[in-house]
């Protein structure tokens, strides 16, 4: 899926897709699936923004979530389903 392929006019969400914050994220978790944390921490993105705008995006089916657990603690890692931010 690329952006030009998402319907804007039927998803009142979508303003949001072209948001740089949102383009941000998308362009950080393009290549590689990442936490929440490592985004907020590369893209200087505030922690509970990024989590706010992953949360959107996953409901919009833009981003997968994937866990796995590490010293039983549970992550949880984003990965874009967007070839191109």
């Amino acid at each position: 899926m690329h952006l030009d392929e998402i319907d804007v006019k039927n998803d009142l969400k979508s303003p949001m897709i072209f948001d740089n914050v949102t383009k941000r994220i998308l362009a950080e978790i393009t290549s590689a699936p990442k936490s929440a944390i490592e985004i907020s921490k590369s893209t200087n993105i505030p922690l509970t923004t990024a989590y706010r705008r992953l949360h959107s995006l996953v409901e919009q089916k833009l981003v997968r979530i994937s866990g796995i657990i590490i010293e039983g603690k549970k992550n949880f890692l984003y990965e874009s389903k967007i070839k191109t931010a």
